[in-house]
């Protein structure tokens, strides 16, 4: 039913755009490098990410680990993501591997 509800297609499609946008901006912004992607999650190579995976799910942020180096982050709402941005950039701050 939802699939058939194309309104509602158009907003799922729409925000997992600008969401995914966001999500690629920021982590740019903090020296990464996200895969292109048109799906609705961003993956990205970050050193220590099986460490950054556990730190993020005790802030209760859940990302899928892609092995010992790598994270992908599904897109979310636009209150997720910003989220998502903020505590993951903190987390790099207090490691010392983000610039300010």
């Amino acid at each position: 039913a939802a699939l058939e509800d194309l309104p509602h297609v158009r907003k799922c499609v729409e925000l997992n755009g600008r969401m995914r946008k966001k999500l690629r901006e920021g982590l740019l912004r903090m020296g990464l490098a996200p895969v292109p992607s048109q799906a609705n999650f961003v993956y990205f190579e970050v050193p220590g990410a099986a460490d950054l995976y556990q730190e993020l799910l005790r802030k209760g942020v859940i990302v899928r680990p892609m092995g010992p180096g790598a994270l992908r982050v599904t897109t979310g709402t636009e209150e997720e993501t910003a989220n998502f941005l903020e505590i993951f950039q903190e987390l790099r701050m207090a490691r010392g591997t983000e610039r300010p």
